[in-house]
């Protein structure tokens, strides 16, 4: 052990968390309504993110959509994104 490490009496614990969130976000804004399928995927993944805090986590994130439904009228999208 060296010096830093006895002075340091701090406990420090290291995770690694599988979360699986089901989440429905309403565009108001209506920026989606002409996005193309990897524009709204992108959006999903940096702004929808963002909305539910996982960027305030900290440490190293591997975050991943899943899947997505997206509705807009009597039209929607289903879509499986990754395994």
């Amino acid at each position: 052990m060296n010096e830093t490490q006895i002075l340091n009496n701090i406990p420090e614990i290291t995770l690694g968390v599988n979360v699986f969130i089901d989440f429905t976000y309403e565009d108001k804004e209506q920026e989606t309504l002409k996005m193309t399928q990897d524009e709204l995927i992108e959006f999903i993944e940096t702004n929808l993110y963002n909305e539910l805090g996982i960027d305030s986590l900290g440490g190293d994130l591997d975050v991943q959509l899943k899947y997505y439904t997206y509705e807009t009228g009597n039209d929607f999208i289903q879509d499986k994104v990754s395994d």
